[in-house]
């Protein structure tokens, strides 16, 4: 009778766990400037290079974003973009399943010059 009971609590505990299986991951991270202010609005793009499946966000008020339900593994490479600076290029970005993968990306400034401007 214990037997039975100890089976049935363990078979019950088995199925129990196969229903909060995780099988993804998550990117994150934070955008700044060379001096370490915070980029609002910056675009991250990240694609998933074997399987070509891409994932993208946008930095928030204090230059954070976060991108959930990605691919395990990779490799990854991540695009990152604002006005006024220089696109930061990531390659060879691998996620653990389960656990979020978090990135420091700073963007330089990407001054031009305009030789004249002419109104009419």
């Amino acid at each position: 009778m214990k037997k039975a009971i100890l089976m049935s609590l363990l078979s019950l505990f088995v199925t129990i766990t196969s229903f909060g299986q995780i099988t993804t991951s998550a990117l994150s991270g934070v955008v700044k400037n060379e001096k370490g202010d915070a980029l609002v609005g910056a675009s991250v793009h990240a694609v998933h290079q074997p399987t070509g499946s891409e994932y993208r966000a946008t930095t928030n008020k204090v230059g954070t974003f976060t991108i959930p339900a990605v691919r395990p593994g990779g490799p990854y490479v991540i695009h990152v973009s604002n006005v006024g600076y220089k696109m930061q290029e990531l390659s060879d970005i691998n996620t653990n399943l389960g656990i979020t993968t978090t990135l420091e990306i700073v963007l330089i400034e990407d001054v031009k010059v305009l030789k004249e401007v002419v109104v009419s």
